[in-house]
């Protein structure tokens, strides 16, 4: 097995086991009987269980998927369609929860362990996202397009209801009154955009 190869075996391991027992719940040792490697190889690819941590939080994010997702918002903003910026944020988000189960876990964990660090982290992956679709809505604004004076707060209401999707999805398997997840992106989609098109909308 290739450097890049192991180093990705052990991101996979520590994902799982990071996600079932948090950062405090966790040792390199469970790790790295995980992965049948002997301990001293994590050290050899990380510097401790925090730059472990980060590294799992970073690269299992930054896919391949999410990748062409942030292209479609942008092929959609640059085409001004209105309805498929936010299909496609909605479809982002609801991606980095589905795909990545065991990060969008270790999350949860990190708001009950107070890790700052890892919102920090979180920020700097969402944040140029969130701040290239305000700016988006502040131009159709502009242009009578639509009325939204808080970009950023719908932006981030959007991103919340999907998350709050995935989060009962998980929770709550066996509800019938949970909707499907396509029909709560339709709907979270239609509540963003009619909202901002009324008249009367005060973000």
């Amino acid at each position: 097995m290739s450097g890049a190869k192991r180093r990705r075996h052990l991101l996979d391991a520590a994902a799982t086991i990071f996600g079932s027992k948090g950062f405090s719940g966790t040792t390199t040792k469970e790790i790295a009987n995980s992965a049948h490697v002997n301990e001293s190889l994590i050290f050899k690819h990380f510097d401790n269980k925090d730059h472990l941590y980060e590294c799992v939080l970073r690269e299992r994010e930054l896919d391949a998927v999410y990748l062409r997702f942030i292209e479609t918002i942008r092929d959609a903003i640059r085409a001004r369609n209105d309805r498929k910026v936010f299909d496609a944020i909605a479809r982002l988000i609801l991606h980095k929860h589905r795909s990545n189960s065991d990060v969008y876990r270790m999350v949860l964990f990190s708001v009950l362990e107070k890790r700052p660090s890892v919102f920090e982290l979180l920020k700097k992956q969402m944040q140029p996202m969130i701040d290239e679709v305000a700016e988006y809505i502040r131009s159709r604004t502009k242009d009578g397009d639509l009325n939204c004076p808080d970009p950023e707060l719908y932006v981030i209401a959007l991103i919340g209801m999907v998350s709050h999707q995935a989060m009962i999805g998980e929770i709550f398997t066996e509800m019938d009154t949970i909707p499907d997840d396509e029909r709560a992106l339709r709907s979270y989609t239609q509540i963003i955009l009619d909202s901002m098109r009324r008249s009367e909308t005060r973000c």
